[in-house]
């Protein structure tokens, strides 16, 4: 028996490289479609229904290597060149994938459960992975713990097939709720309500609360959504139950007493994050954003120079740093660092905002428009970068342009208003010679 069920394992494994690398994948257009199939085993103990879950995540494994294959091969498609292996890491645990076949077969005389599904990839999309997870280096670390959790689930589902012995009844429940939690997870990942992003995160928590990505997810979406105190109780939970082996945890934990303006608990906690995890350059913008707050800049430039040094691809801590330089009054090093954070991160509109409104304190509005003006183009709908345009148009003597980013800013933020009332407004706005520009430094 057991040769046998190895055997059926090494036919499954050349039908996947034989079949799937070369005919598994399929573009059209901008997408690519992705075929896999994953097998469970009928040991005694597995349910049909834990069997459908096992065999859809075996699928999965297969799809992220055919995916990795095929992008490896067709490299032409990506902004840079990927392995494979980097590709299945970008992927990871996003996908949307689709069962389309599903059923008990019988594999050289062996009864398995097999899934047969199928991922649709836009390739748009992934090159926008590619530049976050090479820019962003708190992405960047979700994508890897999400990445080694999914290699120790894939390795556990492939390891029920080499087994002599019968699957333990522990060993089944544990695998089960992990690859259900991985599934809620998954949810939240593709989900756009950020509250229904957070009830997905907290459920996938309930089944496993060692889920470090999971975690951090939530973590981002209550800071956004200002759950602080919630999202503080949860992370101490955990911290006292495992002390030893999250570091952003940690950083987490700091952001939020930074957002609660309890300063020296912030450090505290970024303190553990960086002796835990030197190379996690975000919590060094993040404790550097505190001492900011404790009108501590000397120590700021220290920790955005650490961050650097820890990630030179990592834009935040030049976008920041440069804000910091500007309300110093900086200008010259603000620009430096505005100028490499475009380097970076070419398609960020706060960026271009922010070098725009150096530009104009600088006195040159030529560029300074320039630079509005590629806000814009990249984002339509942010008021404050049709006010900035506007004062650079009035400042120009360039009225009628002036009036219309104005009025545009003003339909974006005052929707209400009647057409008498917007004109009054306009009027004051023209007549006022002490305008000044809006910032946004987030």
């Amino acid at each position: 028996m057991k040769y046998h069920k190895i055997s059926c394992i090494l036919i499954i494994l050349i039908c996947t490289l034989s079949l799937f690398a070369v005919s598994g994948a399929e573009r059209n257009g901008n997408t690519v479609k992705i075929r896999g199939r994953g097998v469970c085993y009928m040991d005694p103990g597995i349910t049909t229904e834990t069997a459908s879950l096992i065999a859809k995540y075996d699928a999965l494994n297969d799809i992220l290597n055919v995916a990795g294959i095929y992008f490896e091969r067709n490299d032409s498609l990506l902004n840079e060149k990927m392995k494979r292996d980097q590709i299945a890491l970008l992927l990871g645990n996003t996908l949307d994938v689709f069962i389309y076949r599903e059923g008990e077969e019988n594999l050289d005389g062996y009864p398995t459960y097999t899934s047969y599904v199928t991922t649709e990839i836009d390739i748009n999309n992934l090159n926008r992975h590619i530049l976050e997870s090479n820019i962003d280096n708190h992405k960047r670390y979700v994508l890897v713990s999400e990445k080694k959790r999914l290699e120790s689930l894939f390795g556990k589902i492939k390891s029920m097939g080499l087994t002599t012995s019968r699957i333990s009844e522990d060993f089944i429940q544990d695998l089960i709720a992990k690859l259900t939690a991985t599934e809620w997870t998954n949810k939240a990942y593709r989900e756009k309500s950020e509250g229904v992003r957070m009830d997905y995160y907290l459920i996938a928590l309930d089944y496993d609360n060692r889920y470090e990505a999971a975690y951090l997810g939530l973590a981002d979406t209550m800071i956004r959504i200002g759950r602080y105190t919630d999202l503080l109780n949860r992370l101490t939970s955990i911290l006292i139950a495992d002390p030893l082996n999250f570091p952003a945890l940690y950083a987490k934990r700091g952001e939020v007493f930074l957002h609660l303006k309890q300063y020296s608990q912030a450090i505290t906690e970024l303190e553990k994050a960086i002796a835990m995890a030197p190379d996690y350059a975000d919590a060094y913008c993040i404790l550097a954003a505190v001492h900011i707050e404790m009108r501590n800049n000397s120590e700021a430039y220290r920790r955005f120079l650490q961050a650097i040094e820890a990630d030179r691809n990592f834009y935040r801590p030049f976008f920041q740093r440069a804000v910091l330089f500007r309300r110093e009054g900086k200008y010259d090093d603000a620009l430096r660092d505005l100028d490499h954070a475009v380097r970076l991160n070419p398609m960020n509109a706060i960026t271009f905002f922010n070098r725009g409104i150096v530009l104009y304190l600088l006195g040159n509005l030529e560029k300074s428009l320039e630079e509005f003006s590629k806000a814009i183009y990249i984002d339509e709908l942010t008021p404050e970068f049709f006010f900035n345009r506007a004062l650079v148009y009035k400042k120009m003597d360039m009225m009628r342009r002036a009036t219309d980013d104005y009025r545009t800013y003003l339909l974006l933020t005052k929707k209400e208003l009647s057409r008498e009332t917007y004109a009054e407004l306009v009027e004051q706005w023209l007549e006022n010679e002490n305008t000044v520009p809006l910032f946004k430094d987030q």
